[in-house]
């Protein structure tokens, strides 16, 4: 091996050195990343580097060798971060990165990667090349435990409570959590990863929605292709819109004034020409995902290949609708998501066998955490489902039609007992993740039989805040009635898109939601049957929060029922209900 002095210029740019007194301001930008990885690849090849006596091939570098050959020798004579080292500024924690350091680094960061791109955090990395805040923007920094903590003192990161630790507190800071999970998920059998996820998914479950202000140019021609609501609502985005505009979004000012109403705002764009200045309010919540890297492949036409893949709750902001993400996240390994059924985080694992102790004390809420640990405790089991069914519920509809034989043009009925059979568990899963977005995509589907239908129905978890469901073309004929009826046990629904041939029956089905703001139904098409049940419906107000009503009306809806149809939700007694 050859040990002369190695050469770190290339990890950071000249100058640069920042002293950042707290942890969970020493988040990484992408592009800091990605100048390990080629640092890694670049001295791995010319020193020899080798794992346990054998040869080291440069993608199979791991953070433990990473921290060995880079980091250490790297920040020793600062006696620092590596963070700091590469910083010019404090770089705070916008998304926390839970991952087992035996992940390849390569894989690591194409997974890092990957989530910014759906998440439109990239920017145009040839502008870019060379840049200390390139890739994913100069806002937008990922917290990974390594180049966060001080290798020469980490008495102050890792501590005996683990809700004080370093990682406690860039979680605290940040907007979101990932997951990048490794072929064999060995991730989720490390502990200080198990609370990672358990601190994730209980601030998805608790915290309450946050709004930021987006300042953005767009091109003038674009608001022929897009529809805004501008007070209260959101903005419709066309699917290959460029992702500056979110789902969501509202419109608050455009060129420097305020925006009250939908005429305004069109004045407004007429008045500038080629480029439109908006200051939009965006909607978030924490969000949590799960990502890992896969063979490079193409989903869409002139599409970037991909090396990696992510399973989120709800929709990413580029997917635009439930028919792309399901495409996405189509490359997610089906193993991967199956291994999960055997997730058990109380027999995780740790260098420390005090920290376990620890962790699996704060998990099940107990007040000493050096007390014995519980074997059992309900706290662990339903860490073990929520995670488990966060996973499943992607990945559902892969799922049953795993060894389907449905090609043939239709399912025996023997063909579905056993299909129902194979997913008793996965329902199972899917009942207890206390999801509170579900989006599925069963469009032209031949395995969604009514049997398959009804076996959803009742996996659908109580604790829905939004659900969407493409049937559009689906053999499941009446079972597409049980899903909406499904929704009378779902208190908190506030939003339903509906996309199909059996929206007459929602208006029948759907007034026991009594948060439900918004209802959307798309291709298919509201006929004569359905805005005529709508309308009653409204104006026996059993919709008591419905804000918003969007209708895709087919050519066979006559013109007086949508007439009726609009008198309806005009007499709402100042409420908006928008009719689109």
């Amino acid at each position: 091996m050859n040990v002369m002095a190695p050469d770190f210029s290339d990890l950071a740019e000249p100058g640069a050195y920042c002293e950042i007194p707290q942890e969970e301001h020493r988040a990484m930008a992408l592009p800091q990343l990605r100048r390990v990885v080629s640092h890694a690849a670049r001295r791995c090849a010319e020193e020899g580097w080798t794992r346990f006596g054998e040869a080291l091939e440069a993608d199979k570098v791991n953070l433990y060798e990473v921290t060995s050959f880079v980091i250490k020798p790297f920040t020793e004579v600062k006696r620092c971060s590596y963070v700091e080292m590469v910083a010019f500024q404090e770089q705070p924690a916008a998304t926390f990165v839970s991952h087992w350091w035996g992940e390849s680094c390569r894989d690591f960061v194409a997974c890092v990667e990957q989530h910014a791109r759906d998440h439109g955090l990239l920017a145009d990395r040839a502008a870019d090349a060379g840049a200390g805040n390139g890739g994913a923007g100069p806002e937008h920094y990922y917290w990974v435990c390594a180049y966060a903590n001080n290798q020469w003192e980490l008495d102050n990161a890792v501590t005996r409570d683990p809700g004080e630790s370093s990682f406690r507190r860039a979680m605290d800071l940040a907007s979101g959590a990932l997951s990048v999970v490794d072929a064999k998920a060995v991730v989720f059998s490390r502990i200080w990863c198990c609370y990672e996820v358990f601190v994730a998914l209980d601030k998805v479950d608790t915290m309450r929605t946050c709004t930021e202000i987006v300042e953005i140019d767009i091109p003038g021609d674009a608001f022929d292709e897009m529809n805004f609501d501008v007070k209260p609502g959101t903005t419709t985005v066309p699917r290959d819109f460029p992702p500056l505009i979110r789902q969501g979004d509202i419109v608050r000012r455009c060129n420097g004034a305020e925006v009250t109403s939908r005429e305004a705002l069109a004045a407004q764009v007429a008045s500038c020409g080629d480029s439109v200045p908006l200051v939009l309010e965006r909607s978030r919540r924490y969000a949590y995902s799960v990502y890992t890297s896969v063979p490079q492949h193409t989903y869409l036409p002139l599409e970037e290949p991909r090396a990696a893949v992510g399973l989120l709750n709800g929709l990413a902001p580029t997917d635009r609708d439930v028919w792309r993400k399901s495409g996405r996240e189509s490359y997610f390994p089906l193993d991967l998501v199956k291994s999960t059924l055997g997730i058990q985080c109380e027999d995780a694992s740790a260098s420390k066998e005090l920290d376990r102790v620890h962790i699996l004390n704060a998990i099940c809420g107990s007040e000493d955490l050096d007390a014995a640990v519980p074997e059992a405790h309900a706290k662990y089991q339903e860490l073990n489902e929520v995670l488990r069914g966060r996973l499943l519920a992607a990945t559902w509809l892969r799922l049953l039609q795993e060894g389907s034989v449905a090609e043939r043009g239709r399912v025996t009925l023997e063909e579905e007992g056993a299909m129902l059979a194979r997913m008793a568990p996965y329902g199972l899963a899917l009942r207890s993740s206390r999801l509170q977005v579900l989006n599925l995509n069963f469009e032209m589907n031949l395995v969604f039989t009514h049997a398959a239908a009804a076996h959803l129905a009742e996996s659908l978890p109580d604790t829905l805040r939004v659900l969407d469901l493409n049937l559009l073309g689906a053999r499941c004929g009446e079972g597409g009635r049980l899903l909406f009826a499904a929704t009378a046990r779902m208190p908190d629904l506030e939003e339903l898109i509906s996309t199909g041939e059996v929206e007459g029956c929602l208006a029948e089905l759907l007034p026991g939601c009594p948060k439900l703001r918004e209802i959307s139904l798309r291709e298919g098409g509201c006929t004569a049957e359905t805005a005529e049940l709508f309308a009653q419906a409204i104006t026996e107000k059993k919709f008591p929060a419905l804000q918003v009503l969007r209708f895709h009306i087919a050519g066979s809806c006559p013109e007086p029922q949508r007439e009726v149809l609009r008198r309806a939700m005009l007499q709402q007694e100042g409420r908006l209900v928008y009719l689109s």
